[in-house]
């Protein structure tokens, strides 16, 4: 007896042929099975054409939140191009959500920066520079409300 071949990458799988006429719920059994293939597929093709690298967020979801670029030594700009020199605070704020996604709660980010007043030095963010990061910039509206976030990347790969 000949060994079925694989299906191919990317192609539903399908339910083998059968040699009697299915009854009733096996008829819907087997419909629902290519039903669900189809689904399967068509799903996995749009998933990977949302996300062609890890880093790339998904279309479906807005634009993207404005980005600080660190330039190193306590240097950050908006745009890449006209970066201010910030404090040391700010720096190890900032530093604390370089390359990471994930917004922090207070605690966390005294924790990861060693700031103690994590809401003066954030307000310093919004407040000064000509308010060129305030619009990069996400603290809670209430105290226990949604942590801070700041979207913070490389102005250089590498760097």
């Amino acid at each position: 007896m000949p060994q079925p071949t694989p299906p191919a990458p990317g192609s539903p799988v399908l339910p083998p042929p059968v040699d009697k006429p299915l009854d009733g719920r096996e008829l819907a059994a087997a419909r629902a099975a290519i039903d669900l293939a189809r689904a399967y597929a068509s799903v996995n093709t749009v998933v990977e054409g949302w996300l062609e690298s890890p880093t790339q967020r998904r279309p479906d979801i807005g634009p993207q939140m404005p980005t600080v670029y660190s330039h190193g030594d306590g240097s950050y700009s908006c745009d890449r191009a006209n970066p201010y020199r910030v404090t040391d605070e700010e720096d190890a704020v900032l530093k604390a959500f370089l390359d990471t996604n994930k917004a922090m709660e207070t605690r966390h980010l005294v924790d990861a920066s060693g700031v103690t007043n994590v809401a003066r030095v954030v307000g310093g963010l919004i407040e000064r520079y000509e308010g060129r990061f305030a619009a990069a910039i996400r603290k809670p509206e209430k105290k226990g409300m949604g942590g801070y976030y700041i979207r913070v990347r490389p102005a250089e790969p590498g760097l």
